[in-house]
């Protein structure tokens, strides 16, 4: 049970996104896809997700390859979380939430639909704005209920890019406490794309990391080292270690 990329690549036009990429990844392990910007990270997440198509390569989700599934199936597989979002502007924080349900009703909402929206709203700390129109809330709060949707999927599959983008530092923890914690019990395969690497650091399991559209290398946290680093964002770096968390900082 895995997902697999094989040698994919990508362009936009003529312009290479992404170069001969291999990766094998496991549930109930959460990735970084670190690197900077233009590297390719948004790309990879987009073929994984089916938005777009390798030009080369496959990508296969449990030993079958992505273009075997039907939409359907894909989106009780795959849940996939976007820098921007499409704003249904009448909506509220319930119904939003609620909209992760889709792929799993076959008419209305079921009590168990509402259980799980319910559940996740709450972990969220969302439950005072259930009936706040999606247009009126900051865009931290925003960003929390995009989150929502995704996690109320409940996917085998969870791809996100930049879920803690408009946080502040605490909701930023928090935020990625829950990712890991639904990521562990729910033994989901979690992808995320983080631009801070000492958050990356911390949560993730592995870390992917790309530069100009190639893969430098995917390493276990721990064992990341300061020229990896260094390499991987043109600037010196110095890695300390404290309390069994890393941190890196520029120097």
């Amino acid at each position: 049970m895995s997902l697999v990329c094989e040698n994919i690549s990508f362009s936009y036009k003529n312009k290479n996104a992404l170069e001969n990429i291999s990766l094998n990844l496991f549930p109930s392990e959460v990735i970084a896809l670190v690197g900077r910007n233009g590297s390719g990270k948004s790309t990879l997440i987009k073929n994984i997700a089916g938005i777009v198509k390798p030009k080369l390569g496959d990508i296969k989700i449990f030993e079958k390859s992505i273009d075997k599934y039907s939409n359907k199936e894909k989106a009780k597989l795959i849940s996939y979380m976007p820098q921007k979002h499409i704003l249904l502007v009448q909506v509220n924080v319930l119904e939003s939430v609620m909209l992760g349900r889709m792929p799993h009703l076959s008419f209305k909402p079921t009590d168990e639909d509402f259980y799980i929206v319910e559940n996740i709203i709450n972990k969220l700390g969302l439950k005072d704005y259930l009936f706040k129109k999606v247009y009126n809330l900051s865009g931290g709060e925003f960003q929390k209920v995009m989150l929502a949707r995704v996690l109320t999927q409940d996917p085998k599959i969870l791809l996100l890019d930049e879920p803690v983008n408009h946080l502040d530092p605490k909701n930023q923890l928090e935020v990625l406490h829950i990712i890991k914690d639904f990521t562990k019990s729910k033994n989901l395969i979690t992808i995320v794309v983080l631009h801070d690497i000492n958050l990356a650091l911390r949560f993730a399991d592995k870390i992917v990391m790309l530069k100009d559209g190639k893969l430098m290398g995917i390493k276990n946290k721990d064992d990341i080292t300061e020229n990896e680093i260094s390499e991987l964002f043109d600037v010196n770096v110095k890695i300390l270690k404290t309390d069994d968390i890393v941190y890196s900082y520029f120097s």
